[in-house]
């Protein structure tokens, strides 16, 4: 698929304060399954149901593609989420929630595609303000949508250990950038 980065701001006030960028550590099967469910195309009037999900919570799910009223492309249901927490560890490929609990998230605000060194750029970002200091241990990218049953769900995509973590004053803002490149 290319690479995908992930990048930290810290800004107070506007004025940039820290920053980081980083290779991503790896996709996760929720997100390599993902990629095959909406690749894969389906007749005109019919469906097929993929497997292989996990939620946030650690349950399996379905999800139907194609013409069924539960199939996830509806917008409504389908939100795309950046996380952040404090707490560390090693990523691995079956990941389906954030190593901290309490984690923190927030929607994508922006979504472009861009180029950039002759390849195109698909750039996911959004930005939070904590009342709270803060210190950024792990960065996540969640998606929201309908399962095979029209439950909603959130599943975990990209999750992301810094090598350095990044602490964070109260009322400073934080921004996410996942950019994936082809």
């Amino acid at each position: 698929m290319g690479n995908v980065t992930v990048e930290v701001i810290v800004k107070d006030k506007n004025k940039i304060v820290a920053k980081v960028r980083k290779e991503s550590d790896l996709i996760l099967l929720n997100f390599a399954n993902y990629l095959v469910a909406i690749l894969v195309g389906t007749q005109e009037l019919s469906s097929k149901t993929f497997s292989g999900f996990i939620d946030e919570n650690g349950d399996s799910f379905e999800i139907i593609v194609g013409y069924n009223t539960n199939r996830f492309e509806y917008t409504q249901y389908f939100e795309g989420y950046l996380a952040i927490g404090e707490q560390s560890g090693t990523p691995t490929r079956n990941d389906y929630t954030m190593f901290d609990p309490n984690h923190i998230k927030f929607y994508v605000e922006t979504e472009q595609v861009i180029e950039e060194d002759g390849r195109a750029t698909l750039v996911l970002s959004g930005s939070v303000t904590l009342d709270r200091d803060f210190t950024i241990r792990e960065v996540g990218l969640f998606i929201q949508l309908k399962d095979s049953t029209g439950t909603i769900r959130r599943m975990l995509l990209l999750h992301d250990v810094l090598d350095t973590p990044l602490t964070v004053k109260a009322r400073q803002t934080i921004t996410i950038s996942y950019k994936f490149k082809f």
